[in-house]
């Protein structure tokens, strides 16, 4: 789910503080309107930060914006929507060079795509989570990744392989640094 918003969307003073400041208050008014599970009424707020980064070109605002955005259309069950906005986010992440992000980005596009039961691009994202997961040794990463297959198994009724996935994901996680947070969604 969204979470706070994070205070770099807040700016440094310059001119273009107002419009900063717009972006974030829109993103805030939707974060808190999907914490009350009003994802109807968050999106427009959504559109509206987002129009204000792509106006920005704050590539990094955007990229938490279309999150949000796609969290918000996956709850209100609008997959097409919200793979539109994951594989958007999807690409800035990569484009800005953002492991972590694409990490989590990948596994909701492969968990998307296989809602809607579109098997070739869903193994184009489990295959992309795979090659990310092979070039990172980011512990944040390893932890999404291992518990993506534990849920990915688990869904497929493979209980002891599931076990054995979460495992390795409270290894990891026993070794995190625990500072570590989400900055928006």
């Amino acid at each position: 789910s969204c979470g706070v918003v994070s205070l770099s969307l807040l700016g440094d003073g310059s001119a273009m503080d107002d419009e900063r400041s717009a972006m974030a208050n829109s993103l805030a008014g939707g974060v808190a309107l999907a914490k009350s599970l009003r994802y109807d009424e968050a999106l427009p707020y959504y559109l509206e930060a987002l129009n204000y980064a792509l106006k920005l070109g704050d590539a990094k605002s955007e990229l938490a914006i279309r999150r949000c955005m796609a969290q918000a259309y996956s709850r209100l069950e609008r997959y097409p929507l919200a793979i539109e906005a994951y594989a958007k986010a999807f690409d800035l992440a990569l484009e800005l060079g953002l492991v972590v992000e694409q990490v989590k980005l990948s596994a909701q596009l492969t968990e998307h795509y296989d809602l809607v039961g579109d098997d070739e691009h869903r193994s184009y994202y489990a295959k992309q989570l795979e090659t990310i997961i092979s070039r990172s040794s980011d512990e944040h990463s390893l932890f999404i990744y291992y518990t993506h297959k534990g849920d990915e198994a688990l869904g497929d009724k493979r209980y002891k392989l599931a076990e054995q996935w979460y495992f390795k994901a409270r290894n990891v996680a026993s070794s995190m640094d625990h500072s570590y947070h989400e900055a928006v969604c």
